[in-house]
Formats: C-alpha cells, structure tokens, sequence
C-alpha cells in the first residue's frame, strides 16, 4: 500500500515523508518475519532488497538496514527451536553478510545512477549550447540574406535543382509572376532555369556544372526573362551551402537586375556636340550662295557655338575632377639619353586612397564606353570565379574603347590580368587586381576641337 501511494503519479513528497516511509516498510517487513515461515524467509530478504532500491535515498536505506540488523538478529534467534550460542553467532553473522551485500548492491545502484544523471546533466547543457549555436547560425544567415536583400534586388535559396524554395515577394514581382500581389497565390517552389533567356541557356548551364563542385563564391552575367515575355540584362551572385538533410548541397542567390534602371534625360557624349539635322543643313546649303546670312542662319551658328563652349567646360570640369584624384605621378628616366631629353622608360599614376563618398575617385566604368562595360563586367567575374576556385584563367579582353579625359577615344587591343591580390587592413580584406593594357589605336574623332 505505502509502495502504491507514493508511486503514484503526479505526486510529489518531500525527503522526510520518503525517509519516514523506507523506515515503516522495513519495520513491517521486520515484524513479519516473526511469524513468517521458514520457506518464506529468502523472500524476505529479497524483498528488503526490492524495497530499498526503490527507495529515492539509498544511503538512508543502508543506514536503517545496519540499524535494524541486531534486531532482525533476535527475530531469527528467537525462531530457532533451541537458540544454543553457536546458532545464534551463525544467525548474527548470516545478517551481517545480507546487510554488507545490500550495501554494496545500493552503493552500485547509487554510483549508477548518479552518473546517469551527470551523463543526462552534460547531454542537457551540450543540447542547450548546439541550440544556441543553430539559434546563432540561423541569425548570421538570416543576417546574411537580409544583407544581400538591401545589395541585390533579392536573395534567395535554391534547390539542388535549381528550383527557388519558397520564392519571397521581392523575387515574383521582379519576374512578374501571375498574381504575385495576391495573399496565398505563391507557389511552393519556382524554377529559375525557366527564367533564363534561349540565348543564355547553355551559359547558365555551364555555370551551374562549374558552381557544383567548390563552395567558392561566384558570378554570371546574363539575360533573364520574366513571365511577360520580357527580357533583360541581370547579375546572379552565387554560392554553394552544404545541406545535411541531402546530399546534395542547395545554393543562395542574388539577383540584381541591371536593365531597367534607365535615365530618362539622354546625356551629351563627352568631347561631343549635337549635330544639325538634315534640313538644317539644307537650309544652310540652299542659303549658302546670297551675300548676306539669314537670320535663321546666325542663329543656328550662335547656338552651335555656344554648344560647343557649353560642351568644352564639361570636358575641362571633368579633366579637373580627374586630376583632383591623382596623388602623384612616378618617372623613370633613362639618364643615358639627355640628348633625346631623358626618355621616359616607365610611369606609373597613383590615385589618392580615399573611401567611397569621401571624395572624388576614378572608377574603370568611368573611362569605358557603356556598351564595353557588360563585357569588361563578364570578363572581371571569369578571373574572380576562377581565383576563388584556385584555378588558372587565361582569358584575355580584347578590343575595349576607353575615353582618356582630354585625349578622346583610345581603343584597347589586348587587356590582361596580372596577378589577384588579397590584403587585410584595419580588419577587412580587400581583393586587387593588376590589369595591363596592350596594343594601343587611336579613334578618329568627329569633333577633334571638342576633344581639345
């Protein structure tokens, strides 16, 4: 009954009602064994076994059993039918082995027990510091994507397939999905390879076999098309991450669309004026032979001359802010040659280091004509993918128009990379890259006073 009662479930006892019921349960069993016959005593024994390793305090249990141990002695002398000294010894002696036993069986139970219950402590503490290490994980990469989010028109994660796991709402508005405003019309998952246009299919198709065997970081340019039908230009930003629910890693994309941001004032080309149109020039043919010019005609040469003006502060302003961003300018001379008046060997033109919005800077895109920039962009990405994978790149931009300021137009035959770089400064990496430039054509120009 006692036994029944306090392994109920639910309850709970304190030490001392626990204490108070092992010593009851051995007094009973005690009493018992008074009357109890001779068979029956083994199961006594056994049964004050049982009932101590049930017992939440086994040193308690140990220490009654010692306590009781003269007077279970006297319970078994006084069951002897002729109680002679030598019996009782054996009696006395026989109890004292059943109480060492039973300690050392408590003591077992009691070391075993205590260090499951280390063993369950240090599994408890290692689970509670792996959930906060995937709870620090889990906010890193949703760092990570909220970052690229803010950099890129959307970020998302992608199957082994290639497929879009649950698409964000950034991504089907930059596609145009059916629907994509519409709460609960969001499709489980998307495919990204049926965005990509015919012409860029077997592009992407490489670049997909390439990504899938580093974990590198990389890059593609290329044409997309949304669900209208509509093509335009897009940079994807790569990389694998390694899942262990597959085998097969899935993949983190961003995606900025670089098409669709256009300016709606076009922009007079640099050293460049508007030129007449046909009737103007008609016009001016047909007038060409009176003796005095018409008014429309002074007029027209007033305007192209102050176009022409307008367009020559441009090019000195912009030549200006180039040179603001110069530091110095290193020579080397050959001193042999002071007849020829030192022939310039070498020059090298050191830009100040200045972060980006502290002051004026000279960017490539700066001297590149527009409709190079995609193919220097390509080529750029090709030499960066292949320095993260460790591989060599060997390939060469060939044929690039680059507008010097005050020079005009120069056509590049030949641009290779030298060496990448990494550095770290002030506990940020930095990636350089050495370029050099080939087989130099000048470009005719069609305004040559413009140019300067």
């Amino acid at each position: 009954i006692c036994l029944r009662w306090v392994t109920c479930h639910g309850r709970e006892i304190s030490p001392r009602k626990i204490q108070a019921i092992t010593l009851l349960i051995n007094v009973v069993g005690l009493i018992n064994r008074r009357d109890l016959p001779q068979a029956f005593v083994p199961a006594n024994y056994m049964g004050r076994v049982f009932i101590g390793s049930f017992s939440p305090d086994l040193t308690f249990s140990v220490w009654v059993n010692i306590l009781l141990l003269p007077a279970f002695a006297a319970v078994g002398c006084w069951r002897l039918p002729v109680a002679t000294m030598s019996e009782c010894l054996g009696v006395l002696l026989n109890e004292v082995i059943v109480v060492v036993f039973m300690s050392c069986v408590f003591g077992q139970i009691n070391s075993t027990t205590y260090q499951q219950e280390v063993a369950t402590m240090e599994l408890e503490s290692k689970a509670s510091e792996l959930q906060m290490h995937m709870t620090e994980t889990e906010n890193v990469l949703s760092a990570a994507r909220k970052l690229l989010s803010v950099t890129c028109d959307c970020c998302e994660r992608l199957s082994h397939k290639w497929d879009i796991i649950e698409p964000t709402q950034r991504v089907l508005e930059l596609l145009r999905y059916p629907g994509a405003r519409k709460a609960g019309e969001k499709p489980p998952t998307l495919s990204l390879r049926q965005c990509i246009a015919p012409t860029d299919q077997d592009r992407f198709s490489g670049f997909v076999s390439s990504s899938g065997d580093s974990n590198a970081p990389s890059a593609l340019h290329l044409r997309m098309k949304d669900f209208s039908g509509k093509a335009f230009d897009a940079k994807l930003f790569h990389v694998n991450v390694p899942s262990l629910l597959t085998r097969h890693p899935q993949h983190l994309v961003g995606i900025i669309a670089t098409s669709r941001q256009t300016d709606s004032i076009p922009s007079i080309p640099e050293g460049e004026v508007f030129e007449a149109t046909d009737e103007d020039l008609s016009e001016t043919r047909s007038t060409s032979g009176d003796s005095e010019p018409s008014l429309s005609s002074r007029l027209r040469s007033v305007w192209a001359a102050d176009a022409a003006s307008l367009a020559w502060q441009a090019v000195t302003a912009k030549f200006q802010d180039w040179l603001d961003t110069i530091d110095c300018v290193g020579l080397k001379l050959d001193l042999c040659t002071g007849a020829e008046g030192y022939v310039v060997r070498e020059a090298k033109i050191h830009f100040k280091e200045l972060e980006v919005g502290q002051g004026p800077c000279t960017a490539l895109y700066s001297l590149v004509k527009p409709k190079y920039q995609i193919i220097i962009e390509d080529w750029l990405q090709e030499h960066m993918n292949a320095w993260y994978r460790g591989i060599q790149c060997d390939e060469h931009c060939l044929g690039i128009k680059l507008t010097l300021p005050m020079l005009g137009s120069v056509l590049v035959g030949d641009m290779s990379v030298d060496s990448i770089t990494e550095r770290a400064e002030k506990d940020e990496l930095h990636l350089e890259m050495a370029v050099e430039l080939r087989n130099f054509l000048s470009t005719p120009s069609r305004h040559p006073d413009a140019c300067g």
